[in-house]
Protein backbone atom coordinates (compact mmCIF):
# COMPACT_ATOMS: atom_id res chain seq x y z
CA UNK A 1 0.00 0.00 0.00
CA UNK A 2 1.63 3.25 -1.14
CA UNK A 3 2.25 6.00 1.36
CA UNK A 4 0.98 9.47 0.48
CA UNK A 5 2.79 11.23 3.28
CA UNK A 6 2.48 11.60 7.01
CA UNK A 7 0.35 13.40 9.52
CA UNK A 8 1.65 14.46 12.91
CA UNK A 9 -0.19 14.02 16.19
CA UNK A 10 0.97 16.10 19.15
CA UNK A 11 -0.15 16.94 22.64
CA UNK A 12 -2.35 14.89 24.93
CA UNK A 13 -2.21 11.51 23.18
CA UNK A 14 -0.45 8.35 24.37
CA UNK A 15 2.10 8.27 21.52
CA UNK A 16 3.05 11.54 19.85
CA UNK A 17 4.58 11.53 16.41
CA UNK A 18 4.07 10.79 12.74
CA UNK A 19 1.42 8.49 11.30
CA UNK A 20 1.61 7.21 7.72
CA UNK A 21 -1.13 8.32 5.37
CA UNK A 22 -1.81 5.46 2.95
CA UNK A 23 -3.33 5.61 -0.50
CA UNK A 24 -6.95 4.32 -0.53
CA UNK A 25 -7.13 4.37 3.26
CA UNK A 26 -8.75 7.62 4.37
CA UNK A 27 -7.47 8.77 7.73
CA UNK A 28 -9.75 10.94 9.82
CA UNK A 29 -8.83 12.89 12.93
CA UNK A 30 -10.59 10.29 15.08
CA UNK A 31 -8.64 7.42 13.51
CA UNK A 32 -5.36 9.32 13.84
CA UNK A 33 -5.97 9.81 17.56
CA UNK A 34 -6.79 6.12 17.97
CA UNK A 35 -3.58 5.19 16.11
CA UNK A 36 -1.69 7.47 18.48
CA UNK A 37 -2.95 5.27 21.33
CA UNK A 38 -5.96 7.40 22.22
CA UNK A 39 -6.26 10.48 24.37
CA UNK A 40 -3.94 11.24 27.26
CA UNK A 41 -5.37 11.67 30.76
CA UNK A 42 -5.61 15.45 30.54
CA UNK A 43 -6.78 15.79 26.93
CA UNK A 44 -9.29 18.48 26.10
CA UNK A 45 -11.31 16.40 23.64
CA UNK A 46 -13.59 19.31 22.80
CA UNK A 47 -10.89 21.54 21.30
CA UNK A 48 -8.77 19.32 19.07
CA UNK A 49 -7.04 21.39 16.41
CA UNK A 50 -6.00 20.47 12.90
CA UNK A 51 -3.45 22.76 11.27
CA UNK A 52 -3.09 22.45 7.51
CA UNK A 53 -0.55 24.16 5.28
CA UNK A 54 -1.97 24.07 1.77
CA UNK A 55 0.77 23.14 -0.70
CA UNK A 56 -0.58 25.55 -3.30
CA UNK A 57 -0.24 28.47 -0.92
CA UNK A 58 2.35 27.73 1.78
CA UNK A 59 1.65 31.03 3.52
CA UNK A 60 -2.01 30.22 4.13
CA UNK A 61 -2.57 28.15 7.23
CA UNK A 62 -5.97 26.61 7.79
CA UNK A 63 -6.96 25.71 11.33
CA UNK A 64 -9.96 23.56 12.14
CA UNK A 65 -11.22 22.97 15.66
CA UNK A 66 -13.08 19.75 16.32
CA UNK A 67 -15.13 18.55 19.24
CA UNK A 68 -13.85 14.97 19.32
CA UNK A 69 -15.96 14.11 22.36
CA UNK A 70 -19.02 14.68 20.20
CA UNK A 71 -17.55 12.76 17.26
CA UNK A 72 -16.10 9.75 19.08
CA UNK A 73 -18.43 9.45 22.07
CA UNK A 74 -21.71 10.56 20.49
CA UNK A 75 -20.95 8.97 17.11
CA UNK A 76 -21.25 12.16 15.06
CA UNK A 77 -18.84 10.80 12.46
CA UNK A 78 -19.99 13.25 9.80
CA UNK A 79 -18.22 16.01 11.77
CA UNK A 80 -14.86 14.23 11.64
CA UNK A 81 -12.53 15.47 8.91
CA UNK A 82 -10.26 13.60 6.56
CA UNK A 83 -6.59 14.37 6.99
CA UNK A 84 -4.14 15.33 4.28
CA UNK A 85 -0.37 14.84 4.16
CA UNK A 86 1.55 17.11 6.53
CA UNK A 87 -1.50 17.98 8.63
CA UNK A 88 -0.82 18.52 12.31
CA UNK A 89 -3.36 17.27 14.85
CA UNK A 90 -2.90 18.99 18.19
CA UNK A 91 -4.69 17.71 21.28
CA UNK A 92 -4.50 20.40 23.97
CA UNK A 93 -4.54 19.77 27.70
CA UNK A 94 -7.63 20.85 29.56
CA UNK A 95 -7.26 23.12 32.53
CA UNK A 96 -7.18 20.98 35.64
CA UNK A 97 -9.09 22.28 38.62
CA UNK A 98 -7.64 21.01 41.85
Amino acid sequence: NKILGQVYVWGQVRTQGAIDLKVNEPLTVGKAILRAGGFGDFANKKKVKVIRNPTADPGAKHTFELNMAEILEDGKMEKDIQLQADDFVIVPARLVNF
